[in-house]
């Protein structure tokens, strides 16, 4: 089967670019997730950037993206300086806890280690506003290249998956074979077991009664037939557009639940040992599924 429209939730991009004297990167990684959940790491004096981010229009569904911002600047703007008013603060804060605690002053490496009391870059209010717009631009373009590599690893996941759904249809269409010839199998073992119980002849009829009930109760057509159904639909889903991740996990629980059924059911052993490949194969497609945006 070729040609699914899947969409795998792992995948990494970059994006770079410049403003001025001041170069920016993104890194992006993504992996699988239950919703969309974007988690952003940006550089001191970009976090108004925050809410505009957020607000932008992804082309992703599901996934845990982690974004990354770096600015780099040049060497005239990357000289670390210590923010007079945030130290001020920090002095004012150490003096109070020292009346109400005795306690040893602390080391002026302690205080230039915190947040906020070294900054990089000229003593301005925040970033250039050109640079903050070239971030966020530079911030749809790692989008979009993170979608394509999601995309690009969808188109493998999905011929695995189709690989999956191929090995299923086989193993079903073996076991709707050997569910045909149970009945006589199970009639023939009824034969033997009643005989040896009875140590003599059997009316024909009440051995086509018995043999009848156990038949009815080791009956797998049903759980075949949803086998069958459920493997046809995972087949459109791989071809259907969107996310189609929770459809696919869904449909891997009813999968299971007819392959259970089915061997629990199972009256011969040949049946039983496909029911259990069904069930092994079911458990490798779920794994696979897990990645599916």
């Amino acid at each position: 089967m070729s040609g699914t429209a899947i969409r795998s939730m792992t995948g990494f991009a970059t994006a770079e670019g410049e403003a001025g004297s001041a170069g920016w990167r993104w890194t992006l990684r993504s992996v699988n997730g239950r919703g969309l959940d974007l988690k952003l790491r940006l550089p001191p004096g970009f976090e108004a950037l925050e809410p505009r981010l957020r607000k932008a229009d992804l082309p992703l569904f599901r996934g845990n993206i982690s974004a990354a911002l770096k600015i780099e600047r040049a060497e005239a703007e990357s000289r670390l300086r210590v923010d007079e008013e945030a130290l001020a603060v920090l002095a004012d804060a150490v003096q109070r806890v020292r009346l109400a605690v005795e306690c040893d002053l602390p080391r002026p490496e302690g205080l230039l280690s915190l947040g906020g009391v070294l900054r990089a870059g000229p003593d301005t209010e925040g970033p250039d506003e050109a640079l903050v717009d070239a971030a966020a631009q530079g911030f749809e373009e790692a989008v979009a290249a993170l979608a394509a590599a999601r995309a690009g690893e969808g188109a493998a996941l999905g011929t695995v998956l189709a690989g999956h759904f191929d090995a299923l249809a086989a193993l079903t269409a073996d076991a709707a074979a050997e569910a045909e010839s149970a009945t006589g199998a199970v009639r023939d073992r009824l034969r033997a077991q009643l005989s040896e119980l009875m140590a003599g002849d059997l009316p024909e009829e009440r051995l086509a009664h018995e043999a009848s009930l156990l038949a009815i109760k080791a009956d797998t057509r049903e759980e075949i037939d949803r086998l069958q159904a459920h493997i046809a639909a995972g087949r459109d889903l791989l071809r259907a557009e969107g996310a189609v991740g929770r459809k696919l996990e869904f449909l891997c629980q009813e999968l299971a639940r007819e392959a259970n059924t089915l061997t629990t059911k199972a009256p011969t052993l040949a049946l039983k040992r496909t029911g259990l490949d069904l069930k092994h194969r079911v458990d490798q497609l779920r794994e696979q599924v897990l990645n599916v945006e």
